[in-house]
Parts: structure tokens; C-alpha cells; sequence
């Protein structure tokens, strides 16, 4: 009896040792992931704090300007428009973003005549959560695509010594509804250049 007693002390007190280093390896364990998640907010706090900057004027590409063509529709006026966004990164990212870091898209495609709007989509490197664009949402107007050939009349300032001017008309190809209601276009400027000549054209827009 007297050994029985012994071996279930023993027992008794390896199950109580067990059970003491499981509590204290939970306890290390718990500790080790508040330690992680205090150091993470310090660094994202105090060492490499977040902050936001807002970038100005990137360019928006218009997608499916072929397929509004094909249709025999356009784009009213330059077709060249620009968004603002505002995006957050660590600051010591944001000392070095530009509007070149990014690419804003919207599509044309599904447009039909009159006044519409686009949506813009904005993509960028995955260091920068963009958290607004203006304006998201830009107002289109589209017409009938209209074509015009016209002539282009050269007169000569000068001319390089040695060059003798003759008669010579320009017609190039179709020129876009952007000069539609030019009767005529005037070169002012004539200059040799790796001994061809050069024509300067100076559109009266």
C-alpha cells in the first residue's frame, strides 16, 4: 500500500508539473502575440507613421474611342480630361508619389449621342490605398463625328541661302472636328533642318 501511495504521488505531482509548463507555454505564447501587435502599432505609429497627400491632375485615358468611331460618333471637344485623387501610405512613401505612379482609365464604348457620363477607374502601386477621386464621374458630350480635309497655304519668311521657292500647295490629311471651322490654315515659318525643309504650320484656332 505503502508504494501505491508513493507512485500515485509521483503521479499526482508529474500531472500538476504538466499541466504547469502547458499553462505557462499558453501564457508565453498569449504574451509573445501582444508583444508583435504593440511593436507593429509602434511602428506604424510612431516610426513610419500613415498619412495622406492629395495628387493632382493625372491624366485619364479614354477606352473604346474605336468602337464610338466605328459608329460614326465623337467625343466633343479636346477629349483630354484629369482627375485628383487622395491616397494614404507611410510618409515615407508619399515624399516620393506622383501623378506618373498612376493610371486612370474610363470607357467610351457604350456611349450614344448626347450628354452622358464616364466613371474613372484609378490603379496604382499597392504601397498606396487611393481613398477618393475627383471626379469619379465626368460629363461627356458625344456628337457625330464630322471629318474635313482643308488646304494648308505656305507662305515663306524665309529661306536658308542657296533654297529658291516655288510654288507649293499643302493638303494633308483629314483634320479633326478641333479646326473644323478654319477656312484655312497659314505656315509663317520655313527652316532648314539637316538640309531638308521645314515647314512650321501655325493654325489660326
Amino acid at each position: 500500500r505503502t508504494k501505491k501511495k508513493q507512485l500515485s504521488e509521483r503521479f499526482q505531482a508529474s500531472s500538476e508539473r504538466m499541466k504547469m509548463d502547458k499553462s505557462s507555454k499558453i501564457i508565453r505564447l498569449v504574451a509573445s502575440i501582444f508583444i508583435a501587435i504593440g511593436l507593429w502599432v509602434y511602428v506604424i505609429n510612431v516610426v513610419n507613421p500613415s498619412s495622406t497627400t492629395t495628387i493632382r491632375n493625372i491624366p485619364v485615358e479614354l477606352k473604346g474611342t474605336e468602337i464610338l468611331e466605328e459608329e460614326g460618333l465623337a467625343i466633343e471637344g479636346s477629349g483630354e480630361y484629369t482627375v485628383d485623387i487622395t491616397v494614404r501610405a507611410a510618409r515615407t512613401d508619399l515624399g516620393t508619389v506622383s501623378a506618373d505612379n498612376f493610371t486612370a482609365t474610363a470607357s467610351v464604348a457604350e456611349l450614344t449621342m448626347g450628354q452622358d457620363y464616364i466613371t474613372v477607374s484609378v490603379t496604382g502601386p499597392k504601397a498606396y490605398q487611393i481613398e477618393d477621386v475627383r471626379s469619379r464621374k465626368i460629363q461627356v458630350y458625344v456628337d457625330e463625328l464630322v471629318k474635313k480635309t482643308i488646304p494648308v497655304t505656305v507662305s515663306y519668311a524665309s529661306l536658308p541661302s542657296g533654297y529658291e521657292a516655288t510654288a507649293l500647295s499643302i493638303y494633308p490629311e483629314e483634320i479633326e472636328s478641333v479646326i473644323d471651322n478654319m477656312e484655312e490654315v497659314t505656315e509663317s515659318l520655313v527652316i532648314e533642318d539637316n538640309g531638308l525643309l521645314v515647314a512650321l504650320i501655325y493654325p489660326d484656332i
